[in-house]
């Protein structure tokens, strides 16, 4: 209530004051705040200075007339005050305005200062080039797309002896960029250049000269002339009392004794004969003078001009004694005081070695340098600070570790090892990975667990067994499967490797074959005795390889007659015909025995292979001898064993390589009888017989370049 009188009080007061302003429409009711019959009696303007000025800014009032330039002002700012807050710059953009900063009341927007309108910026657009479509650098939009190279032909640039050439190629003609082509032609030696002309060089004291001649324009390889002129010794080039060439000292220098005559010097105050000789010092040292009848002293000048002594060379209190000092690079000038009468004399100014103590004030290890200081015991000089090298790693253990920081300590390149030696050495590393450096390892191999890539293990005499993954010949270029000798169980091996692990097995890896020593074979022998129809012998199986030997063959005891029926084997004797004797061979490829065409006895009985192949190995997945390759394929083989009769039963297990297109055809005799179509899968095909003589054949054919495959044969057959 006490606000509402307030408001009328105000109202009142206001409506008192503009009384004599009529030029404006009625007034509008303020709308709950004061009665509407209260309203009706303010003037326009007090109703503006409540509810604002009605219309359009920068436009006359619709209710004073006034021309106004704020916004409207609310009752409560006319009340109490405007509440003004900062407001913070808007930054144009290219498409929208922004605003300055200012001061703004919170409540009806009022601007205690009017705020300026930014404009927007618009877009500035970079223009399309061959690879970048054009776009805005503000706001990033895109507008025509990129223009594309022009594409221009540029010819080949041969090389010659001092520069690469280039092939032909494309370049666009807008941006220069290269598009295709190009590429670089190695540098020509004998792509010489044109013939132009030399002119001789005269020699100086360190490099020789030439005579005049011509030569290449580009590398000045010469054509003709140019001969070589050798040093000159005394073609010097002085600058200061130094060879700017030689570095060696003007006439008076350090070295050899200088001669000094005596009209050349000049005449004291005290009577005595002077000279001055300047000579440079390019190697900071310990130098000594020496002369006949000379004082010397020896100073350099400072910046200022002044002289500065270095300390005598020579005890002042005695001028025949001649002594020693320490002179770091630069030019000095020697003075010389004569006090004998006219003739020539010499002095000689000479580098000496100091002859240094030493004293280390900090040691070196194997991964520090130490420092040392040296004084010259007769000049004087102290150097401090001198480095002394790092110490040489120790590995007093025999760990392969520096015993003192654990750096690798591993032998050299080449070096032979003990089995126990390659074990630490390998294990000091990481998985798959392997020393740069190969060694010499013997060892007896224990066996050999992959027969294509020649994996096996092999020890010492103290057990110690050491893995070699991969063996090839000894110049690394044949792999185990294809060399002529296999090293076996039992042989010494001596391999040339490098070492390392994978997983937790340390092992060489692809090794190669220096040194072979076969073993002796160590027999179990079995004997096998003889049958009515059947052979004895004895068979011989290595302990180390198993190699197996079969001899002592015994001779098939044949039948007992008597009674008509064996007293062995109770087979009955006589009726009609020849008494057969049934026998049965079988053969399992578990090696390779074939590599090349020709004849070979597997277990007793001979085979011949002939075809047009070229590679023989085994196997690893099981399918056994292997028989061509896909770079030298068997196109057509036949595997034949002669002289066979009465034969029963074939069964062979056989196959080829993936995607194998071939036919096996199995004769006897010249009797075909069976067909089989190849697979990639070993297969065993059992061929029933009906009493055919002749020889076994297995004739294979193919339209592929596979590998052919034999496992395993076996054959029932019978004798008379």
């Amino acid at each position: 209530m006490k606000k509402i009188i307030k408001t009328l009080l105000v109202v009142m007061v206001l409506a008192v004051v503009l009384t004599a302003f009529t030029g404006c429409d009625a007034v509008e009711t303020l709308k709950g705040i004061i009665p509407s019959e209260l309203a009706a009696m303010i003037p326009p303007q007090l109703t503006c200075s409540v509810l604002g000025h009605k219309g359009a800014e920068h436009t006359p009032c619709e209710r004073c007339g006034e021309v106004w330039m704020e916004s409207n002002v609310s009752l409560e700012c006319v009340l109490n005050g405007h509440k003004m807050v900062s407001v913070t710059q808007i930054l144009p953009t290219c498409t929208e305005d922004g605003m300055t900063s200012g001061l703004v009341c919170s409540v009806c927007g009022h601007e205690d200062a009017p705020r300026k309108v930014l404009p927007a910026t618009g877009h500035k657009m970079i223009p399309a080039t061959c690879e970048v479509a054009e776009y805005c650098i503000y706001c990033r939009i895109t507008g025509a797309e990129a223009l594309g190279h022009t594409p221009v032909d540029v010819p080949a640039v041969a090389p010659t002896c001092s520069s690469v050439g280039y092939t032909a190629g494309q370049v666009c003609g807008v941006c220069d960029k290269v598009l295709n082509g190009f590429e670089e032609i190695a540098k020509d030696p004998a792509a010489h250049g044109a013939a132009v002309e030399i002119p001789a060089l005269a020699p100086t004291c360190s490099t020789p000269g030439h005579t005049a001649g011509t030569g290449c324009e580009y590398c000045g390889t010469a054509f003709t002339g140019c001969e070589e002129i050798a040093i000159d010794p005394d073609a010097h080039y002085f600058v200061s009392g130094l060879c700017a060439i030689c570095q060696k000292v003007f006439e008076y220098g350090v070295g050899d004794n200088t001669r000094v005559a005596l009209d050349t010097l000049g005449v004291a105050q005290d009577g005595s004969l002077f000279e001055f000789v300047y000579f440079a010092v390019t190697e900071a040292g310990h130098y000594k003078i020496s002369g006949q009848n000379i004082i010397t002293s020896i100073f350099t000048l400072d910046a200022s001009g002044n002289t500065v002594f270095v300390n005598p060379l020579v005890d002042l209190n005695n001028p025949l004694t001649w002594g020693e000092a320490y002179l770091e690079p630069g030019y000095y000038v020697l003075g010389l005081n004569y006090y004998a009468g006219a003739g020539e004399y010499t002095f000689n100014i000479a580098r000496v070695d100091c002859t240094n103590t030493e004293e280390v004030t900090k040691a070196p290890t194997c991964t520090e340098t130490g420092l040392k200081t040296t004084t010259c015991t007769v000049c004087g000089h102290v150097v401090e600070g001198v480095e002394v090298p790092v110490a040489d790693h120790k590995d007093e253990n025999g760990d392969f570790k520096c015993d003192a920081c654990s750096t690798k300590m591993l032998p050299a390149d080449g070096s032979t090892l003990t089995i126990e030696q390659a074990l630490a050495i390998a294990k000091m590393h990481a998985h798959d990975t392997y020393t740069t450096q190969k060694y010499y390892i013997t060892g007896t191999i224990k066996n050999v667990y992959n027969t294509q890539y020649g994996n096996m293990y092999i020890v010492d005499e103290e057990g110690n067994e050491l893995c070699v993954y991969g063996l090839y010949s000894a110049d690394g270029k044949t792999r185990y499967d294809a060399m002529s000798y296999k090293p076996v169980a039992g042989d010494e091996v001596t391999v040339y490797t490098v070492l390392g692990m994978f997983n937790t097995t340390a092992q060489g890896k692809n090794a190669w074959l220096d040194d072979v020593v076969a073993h002796e074979h160590d027999y179990n022998s079995v004997v096998t005795d003889p049958t009515c129809f059947e052979d004895g012998y004895t068979t011989h199986t290595c302990k180390l390889c198993g190699y197996v030997l079969k001899d002592t063959i015994v001779d098939a005891l044949g039948h007992t007659t008597e009674n008509g029926t064996c007293e062995r084997c109770n087979q009955v004797i006589g009726g009609q015909g020849p008494v057969l004797v049934e026998k049965a061979y079988s053969y399992t490829f578990t090696s390779t025995q074939f590599t090349a065409n020709g004849t070979k006895t597997l277990n007793g009985m001979k085979w011949t292979l002939a075809g047009n192949g070229g590679y023989w190995g085994l196997d690893n997945n099981g399918k056994g001898q292997q028989f061509g390759s896909s770079s030298k394929p068997y196109k057509s083989m036949t595997f034949t064993s002669e002289e066979l009769t009465h034969v029963k039963k074939i069964v062979i297990n056989t196959s080829g390589a993936s995607s194998i297109n071939g036919t096996l055809k199995v004769y006897v005799g010249n009797t075909l009888v069976k067909t089989i179509t190849l697979t990639k899968t070993a297969t065993t095909y059992t061929i029933d017989v009906s009493d055919l003589d002749g020889a076994v054949k297995f004739e294979y054919a193919q339209t592929s370049s596979k590998a052919l495959y034999i496992k395993s044969i076996a054959i029932d057959y019978a004798v008379e």
